[in-house]
């Protein structure tokens, strides 16, 4: 989702300076569903067992479907697409930020194209968040371990609706 953020917000791979993190990107939202394809970045140790596996697959290509997206890509229609996903997003989180700031959140939080990214303070109960079955809990982190609780929640009606349960909570 990094063609759609800011470019302050680097993929997690950037930071990796011990070749220890797999970086996986779908590019099935920017270009169209049926089509799934991706890209990796491996650290250079896992590269022969990958491609060994991956040649297994490979054989089971679809050839419509990479005509398909040759043309896709060579009529210029995926880079106006990119364009209109990103103007979609750019409008998603100004809207989601005009929300936070009229409810004058005080949290710390992120925007990012698909969510929003809450640290919840310690003395918050968890309990009435928990109730809700569109908000996403990452209570542990893939970095380092962590004693903060983040909540991910969509943009539009529940992100207020969010922030309304957060305002009643405190």
């Amino acid at each position: 989702m990094g063609d759609f953020s800011d470019s302050k917000n680097l993929p997690i791979h950037y930071y990796d300076t011990k070749n220890q993190t797999i970086y996986i990107k779908s590019f099935s939202m920017a270009l169209f569903p049926g089509l799934r394809l991706g890209s990796l970045v491996l650290p250079p140790n896992l590269k022969p067992t990958f491609l060994g596996h991956k040649g297994l697959i490979d054989y089971d290509t679809n050839l419509i479907m990479q005509k398909a997206l040759s043309v896709y890509l060579e009529n210029g229609m995926f880079q106006k697409n990119i364009k209109k996903l990103g103007d979609l997003f750019q409008q998603n989180m100004a809207k989601s930020q005009a929300i936070i700031e009229k409810y004058k959140v005080s949290i710390p939080y992120q925007i990012s194209p698909r969510h929003v990214t809450w640290q919840l303070p310690k003395e918050f109960s968890l309990e009435k968040f928990k109730a809700h079955k569109q908000i996403r809990f990452l209570e542990s982190s893939f970095i380092r371990p962590t004693s903060e609780t983040y909540l991910q929640v969509g943009h539009g009606q529940e992100l207020e609706s969010f922030i309304k349960l957060l305002k009643k909570t405190k």
